[in-house]
């Protein structure tokens, strides 16, 4: 009866489904995902998959009962606080919208608020053109012992290269071979995507991140598609009353296969103006 009622409570909130469009870039928000993303179109191009088991936003596993957040509902499902979202600056009457209406605008702001646990957290999503800002803040009101945590999860499309620039200052690159292994797996500033065939490339870099654990870079080769997460929390407990805060940029990018690596490096560098 309790999962029936948040579920009802939950569509009053916002359509099944609904589409904002950006210039030539395309996001969906599904309730099925609790209205994290989980679509990314650019181009008419699909860059970012919906497929089962391909979930975007935050997921938190616990020890003794696993993964909670975004599409993982397997042992409890994410409860929804609230869901903002404006246009140009107007705030957008959700609740009025048809199932995949498509909303159109320069700039689009969500602000999703939930709770998974004691754990509540607040989502804001900011998309203008080629560019997706993330921001995740995170409170607890008691200590949390966690698993670990992924924020900033995209299932890209698959067969894909990839390239990172890790702390230390090291870049290394490689390829999707539908190996279905883990990729990278250390702290970063940035990583990029590419796809030779659609020639069209990603670059997402951490400008914020809690201190008091590591943040890790995890590809994952999913074989249907190349996932990534910002793995943190690894058995570690979460603090109570602290705000805990990550930021990450993706900005998209065309280039020929011969020139990716360059664009990346332009852009994970700051040199957004460049490209």
């Amino acid at each position: 009866m309790t999962v029936v009622t948040v579920l009802v409570a939950e569509a009053k909130i916002a359509p099944s489904s609904f589409f904002v469009k950006c210039g030539e870039m395309k996001i969906r928000f599904d309730q099925k995902k609790f209205w994290n993303m989980n679509y990314i179109e650019y181009k008419g191009k699909t860059i970012c998959i919906d497929k089962p088991g391909a979930h975007y936003g935050t997921v938190i596993k616990f020890p003794r009962i696993g993964f909670i957040g975004s599409g993982h509902t397997e042992n409890e499902e994410e409860k929804i606080i609230s869901l903002d979202l404006k246009s140009d600056g107007e705030k957008i009457n959700l609740r009025n919208l048809k199932d995949n209406a498509v909303l159109l605008g320069n700039k689009f702001t969500l602000i999703r608020k939930s709770r998974i646990k004691n754990i509540e957290i607040e989502n804001h999503i900011e998309i203008s053109l080629k560019t997706i800002t993330e921001t995740v803040k995170l409170r607890s009101d008691k200590k949390v012992q966690l698993s670990l945590m992924y924020n900033f999860m995209h299932p890209w499309n698959p067969l894909i290269k990839y390239m990172a620039k890790l702390v230390s200052g090291e870049i290394i690159t490689g390829n999707s071979y539908e190996t279905n292994k883990f990729y990278v797996e250390k702290e970063t500033e940035w990583l990029a995507f590419y796809s030779d065939k659609l020639r069209i490339g990603v670059v997402s870099k951490l400008i914020k991140s809690y201190k008091k654990t590591k943040n890790i870079s995890r590809v994952w080769d999913r074989n249907v598609y190349l996932k990534y997460y910002l793995m943190s929390f690894r058995m570690q407990e979460f603090p109570a009353n602290t705000a805990v805060v990550f930021k990450m940029i993706t900005k998209l990018f065309d280039a020929a296969p011969d020139k990716w690596h360059e664009k990346a490096k332009i852009i994970g560098t700051g040199r957004f103006q460049s490209y």
